[in-house]
């Protein structure tokens, strides 16, 4: 499976390994809207470290962005760390925050995992 999904009392974490194309990040998006505890996440951390050479193209990482929009605009504040060390998926990442930008959610990108979840979950 190119993803996992873990749901924390406080937030989401994916981990994708291997082919990721566009597809794959739309659907583990959708598996966590409209769930119960949405209001009680305050993060979302997407880890890229394990999978293969991205597989999407700028517009489409700024097409999850767009996504991502509505939820921050109309909802409580949430930021979203991206873990990232290929420089594709930084590439891709970068698109990612660039388009949210405006939207009142935080985004960034790091290298490694502890720094992405350790800022995901600061106040």
């Amino acid at each position: 499976m190119p993803h996992e999904t873990t749901l924390y009392d406080d937030g989401i974490y994916w981990r994708y390994s291997g082919s990721v194309p566009f597809k794959e990040c739309r659907e583990a998006k959708t598996e966590v809207w409209g769930l119960p505890q949405w209001d009680d996440f305050n993060f979302k951390v997407v880890d890229v470290l394990n999978a293969g050479p991205p597989e999407m193209s700028e517009p489409e990482a700024r097409g999850s962005a767009f996504m991502d929009k509505p939820a921050a605009m109309y909802t409580h504040k949430m930021k979203v760390a991206i873990a990232a060390n290929d420089p594709g998926w930084v590439s891709l990442g970068q698109a990612y925050v660039d388009t949210l930008d405006t939207a009142g959610w935080e985004a960034a990108i790091f290298d490694n995992l502890d720094d992405a979840f350790t800022w995901a979950r600061a106040s």
